[in-house]
């Protein structure tokens, strides 16, 4: 992983994924203007990217299945 991604921040971590599987891109003229321009498959890719990223403290992200339903 990228020295510049702070591995416990969440967005950083997704954008991070995406990036790397190349289903997103910044855009060249503007900083915080991303653009999708991989396939499902990319993003599906990406996600379980992002899940395997481990935090600064060992853990792995949380999924939505850990947190209760109401």
């Amino acid at each position: 992983m990228s020295s510049k991604i702070h591995a416990d921040d969440l967005t950083a971590v997704v954008r991070y994924a995406l990036e790397t599987t190349r289903a997103t891109i910044v855009c060249p003229f503007h900083d915080r203007v991303i653009i999708r321009v991989g396939d499902d498959a990319a993003e599906s890719h990406a996600f379980e990217r992002a899940k395997r990223i481990i935090k600064s403290d060992g853990e792995f992200w949380a999924s939505a299945y850990d947190y209760p339903h109401f």
